[in-house]
């Protein structure tokens, strides 16, 4: 097993073409990487993923992990948004249990890698991550560095189920969870800490870019 893995995450059948994409464009663009030390992984939920598409992603993938479905019940948050497909992104969380490899770079499954960042692999930092279009002081969670830790991945599962999210999704729980800086939790423990890549490691389409 390599030490180290690009992971994505497949919950409905619609996402497919995605996660083949994305699998393609990470071989791809690390294909003068002559080290080429790290697997293929997507997790994906038995309960909302057909057989035919496992089969599928076996022929790209070096691992399909399956993993529980964590759902989000901040519906209401979810509606304003009008994004309730982002009820189960929560599930990604699961990154955080693959203690098999010493560092993880997750990509969300509509993501299009265009050059090697295999580099990011060596980071010191335990999470990082780039900041968001619209909310510059938030990271988007579509792309992360993580360093796998069932401890982490613990406190995650019970904070998320404490306090829910604030969009409804991922991405508002891991922005409450992780701090750019010296911020605490309201126990007065330390948040882990948020190390803020460039944004050109994740740049979302919008109506600016």
């Amino acid at each position: 097993m390599a030490p180290y893995a690009f992971v994505t995450m497949l919950t409905s059948d619609p996402y497919l073409p995605g996660c083949l994409v994305t699998a393609h464009s990470i071989k791809q663009s690390e294909k003068d990487n002559a080290a080429q030390d790290f697997d293929l992984v997507c997790l994906i939920t038995l309960d909302s993923v057909s057989v035919e598409s496992i089969k599928a992603l076996r022929k790209v993938y070096n691992l399909v992990i399956s993993v529980d479905a964590i759902s989000s019940s901040n519906k209401d948050e979810l509606n304003l948004l009008g994004r309730q497909d982002l009820s189960g992104t929560i599930t990604k969380i699961h990154i955080w249990r693959l203690v098999q490899y010493q560092k993880v770079i997750y990509v969300d499954a509509d993501t299009l890698i265009l050059k090697s960042i295999s580099h990011l692999f060596q980071l010191p930092n335990e999470f990082s991550a780039s900041p968001d279009t619209g909310w510059p002081d938030c990271f988007n969670s579509g792309l992360m560095v993580i360093q796998p830790n069932l401890d982490v991945f613990d406190r995650l599962y019970a904070f998320f189920f404490e306090r829910g999210s604030w969009d409804g999704g991922d991405q508002g729980v891991l922005n409450d969870f992780f701090s750019s800086d010296d911020e605490t939790f309201e126990d007065g423990t330390q948040r882990p800490r948020w190390n803020r890549l460039s944004f050109a490691y994740n740049v979302t389409p919008s109506a600016y870019y």
